[in-house]
C-alpha cells in the first residue's frame, strides 16, 4: 500500500498490518454507524436508481435580476442524471439479456447480467444513506445489454424478412433518440446557462427538483 511505502510519521496514517485492519474495521464503522441514520435530500433508495428518479445536483446558481421571471436568464446546473433512455430501455434489455444467457447457455451475457446484479442488489441491505451515484457503475452494463439487445432485434428482423423495416426502424429510433436526449439535457450536465423555463422544462420528474424551483 502507498501509506506502507512512504513510512509517514503521521500517526494517522498506515504503518503495519495492524493498522491496515483497523482502518477496514473503522470504514466499515462509519457506514455501518456513522451514516447509517443520516440524511439528505439527495439520497435515494436502491430500487429508484434503475429507474433515474433521485439524480444528485452538484451545482445550482440563479443569475436571474427577477428571480419572479421565468423567462429570464440565466439559470445553471451541474446534475448527475444520466440518460434517461439509456437507463429506461435498460429495464428492458437486462431482463432481457438475463432471459438469452440461460437459454442461449451464452456465459458472456451470464457475466454481464451477474456483475450487474452483484453491484447494485447488495444496496439494498445497506444500513447507510444511499445516493444514485452509487449504482452509476452499472451505466457501462446497461449500455451492453441496450446493444445485445438491438443486435437481436436486428437478427430477428433479417431472419423474419417481413420486419426488417420494424427492427431497422426501431433501432434508428432508440438510436435518435439518445442522441436527442443527450443534446436535450446537456445544459444541465454542463452548467450551460439557460432561461429558468428551460430549465424546468428539463425536469420530467418532480424528484429531479431539489432545492430550486
Amino acid at each position: 500500500m502507498p501509506d506502507l511505502a512512504r513510512h509517514s510519521p503521521d500517526p494517522n496514517e498506515i504503518h503495519n498490518f495492524n493498522d491496515v485492519v483497523y482502518r477496514q474495521y473503522s470504514m466499515f464503522e462509519y457506514h455501518d454507524v456513522g451514516v447509517a441514520h443520516a440524511t439528505h435530500p439527495y439520497s435515494s433508495k436502491w430500487w429508484e436508481w434503475p429507474l433515474d428518479y433521485v439524480p444528485v445536483a452538484y451545482f445550482y446558481l440563479d443569475q436571474r435580476q427577477d428571480p419572479s421571471d421565468p423567462r429570464q436568464c440565466c439559470v445553471s446546473e451541474v446534475t448527475s442524471l444520466p440518460n434517461p433512455i439509456v437507463l429506461w430501455f435498460g429495464l428492458f434489455s437486462v431482463p432481457f439479456v438475463a432471459v438469452l444467457a440461460f437459454r442461449l447457455r451464452n456465459k458472456a451475457y451470464a457475466l454481464i447480467v451477474l456483475d450487474y446484479v452483484l453491484q447494485w442488489v447488495p444496496w439494498a441491505g445497506s444500513p447507510r444513506i444511499t445516493f444514485a451515484y452509487h449504482f452509476y457503475v452499472n451505466i457501462p452494463l446497461i449500455c451492453l445489454c441496450n446493444a445485445i439487445a438491438l443486435q437481436h432485434l436486428s437478427r430477428w428482423g433479417k431472419l423474419a424478412r417481413k420486419h426488417v423495416a420494424i427492427s431497422t426502424v426501431s433501432t434508428g429510433v432508440y438510436v435518435t433518440t439518445v442522441i436527442a436526449a443527450f443534446i436535450f439535457f446537456y445544459p444541465i450536465l454542463s452548467a450551460h446557462p439557460i432561461t429558468w423555463n428551460a430549465w424546468h422544462e428539463r425536469m420530467w420528474i418532480d424528484k429531479w427538483i431539489i432545492g430550486p424551483g
